[in-house]
């Protein structure tokens, strides 16, 4: 060593054996959580969570098919009564409506 140079060797703290260890477990939990996971595109007559598998009930099932629908139904009901018959305030509350269900329940 010369004089008045010195050697300083400091790594980068990604590419200390502590680090790569931590990085690849954190890529294997990725890893794991993916091949656990319900394919999306894999083409299936059941609805069902992405995350959980959890199979929703068939007239749940129904239901989001005919979400639209009912919709559409809801909608005109709203125009009838509030704007075209004036049968109920414009402003009053929407009545709650049970007829959207959640996978699961």
């Amino acid at each position: 060593m010369a004089r008045g140079i010195s050697v300083y060797h400091n790594t980068h703290k990604e590419v200390t054996q502590p680090r790569i260890y931590k990085d690849e477990c954190s890529v294997q939990q990725v890893m794991d959580i993916i091949s656990n996971s319900v394919n999306p595109y894999k083409s299936s007559d059941t609805l069902s969570s992405l995350m959980s598998g959890v199979v929703a009930k068939r007239d749940t099932d129904t239901d989001l098919l005919m979400a639209k629908d009912k919709g559409e139904e809801q909608f005109q009901k709203f125009g009838k009564e509030r704007l075209i018959h004036q049968s109920t305030d414009f402003y009053a509350s929407l009545p709650f409506t049970n007829e959207v269900k959640h996978i699961g329940h």
